[in-house]
C-alpha cells in the first residue's frame, strides 16, 4: 500500500528541471541537489510538467531551463504564471565539449541543461512581454519579405540577362528603378 507524501515532504529543497524542447515531445530531465531524479519524455505541455512536479516533488521550489528556438517564450510564461521559475537561454551560449557535441541527444541536452542549471552557468534571456514579441515578429517577417523580394528581382534580371534581354531604358533611369506595374506587364509579355 503507498503512503501519501506530506504537502510539505520538499520544503526547502530546490528541483533543477532542464528541458530539451521540440515541435512534437520535451526531454526533461529532473536533478536534486544531490542527484539525477529522473529523465523523460512528455508531450510539449507545460500545464502537464508544473502538475507531474508539484505531484511528484510536493513543496519544493521549481527552476526550469530550456534553449530558445522556434517556440518563443510562450512556455516559459506559462510555466511562470503556474509559480514555476522559469528561464531560457540562447542555444549558442550552452557551454559544450567537443564529447558532448559528438555525442548529442536530446537526453544528454536535456541533462547537460539542468546541470548548468544546478551550478548556476548560464546567462538567461530578456523574456519580452507578449506585445513586444509580437511586434518584433511582425518587424522581422517584413524584413525577410523584402530580402526575398530584393533575391526574386535579382533572379529575374539574371536570367534576362542570361537570355541576352534587355530591360527597356525607361524601367532603368533613377527615377524608375521601382517595379511598376508597367515594368511587370512588359515582363510577362516576353513569353
Amino acid at each position: 500500500m503507498r503512503r501519501k507524501i506530506s504537502d510539505n515532504h520538499f520544503n526547502g529543497q530546490t528541483i533543477y528541471i532542464g528541458i530539451d524542447v521540440h515541435l512534437k515531445s520535451w526531454k526533461v530531465t529532473i536533478l536534486t541537489d544531490t542527484h539525477e531524479h529522473k529523465a523523460f519524455s512528455m508531450d510539449p505541455n507545460p500545464d502537464q510538467l508544473v502538475s507531474r512536479l508539484k505531484r511528484t516533488f510536493p513543496g519544493a521550489t521549481y527552476l526550469t531551463v530550456y534553449e530558445s528556438g522556434f517556440s518563443g517564450f510562450s512556455a516559459c510564461r506559462r510555466l511562470r504564471e503556474q509559480g514555476i521559475t522559469a528561464q531560457v537561454v540562447h542555444a549558442g551560449d550552452v557551454p559544450s565539449t567537443h564529447k558532448e557535441r559528438q555525442q548529442k541527444t536530446d537526453k544528454l541536452d536535456s541533462r547537460r541543461l539542468a546541470k548548468l542549471l544546478r551550478n548556476k552557468e548560464f546567462e538567461y534571456l530578456h523574456i519580452p512581454d507578449e506585445q513586444l514579441e509580437a511586434d518584433r515578429s511582425l518587424v522581422r517577417q517584413r524584413y525577410r519579405c523584402s530580402k526575398d523580394f530584393a533575391r526574386t528581382k535579382n533572379r529575374l534580371k539574371s536570367t534576362l540577362h542570361q537570355y541576352n534581354i534587355k530591360i527597356p531604358e525607361q524601367f532603368t533611369t533613377h527615377q524608375t528603378r521601382q517595379w511598376t506595374k508597367l515594368f511587370l506587364e512588359w515582363i510577362t509579355q516576353l513569353r
